[in-house]
């Protein structure tokens, strides 16, 4: 899967360099989880800008809030955030995150 994003000019990266959930989803608490992605930024999100990206989507809204600063700043007008698959429950908000994710892959992948 992650080989045919890549060929259609779609990469995945994750903000945090190390696993800040669990089995089930249970996060580490929200002081080490926000240091945990500003760190993972630190790192390689640094790297992020000079790649040119058209869009940029995070998947995360928690992400999204705690990184909200540096995303504006390296990609302004050009990120949006959408839910944590996980933490879409039932058959319509799994739709509804689908089709955002499909919508996002179509309008900015080559």
């Amino acid at each position: 899967m992650l080989h045919r994003l890549k060929a259609r000019g779609i990469w995945l990266t994750d903000a945090s360099l190390a696993a800040v959930a669990g089995p089930g989803g249970v996060r580490v608490a929200p002081r080490p989880y926000a240091a945990a992605l500003r760190e993972g930024w630190r790192h390689h999100g640094l790297d992020l800008p000079r790649l040119d990206p058209a869009h940029v989507l995070v998947i995360g809204l928690g992400v999204a809030r705690i990184l909200r600063g540096q995303l504006d700043a390296a990609f302004p007008g050009r990120w949006q955030a959408v839910p944590q698959p996980m933490g879409a429950r039932g058959l319509a908000p799994t739709a509804a995150l689908h089709a955002t994710l499909a919508e996002a892959a179509r309008r900015h992948a080559d």
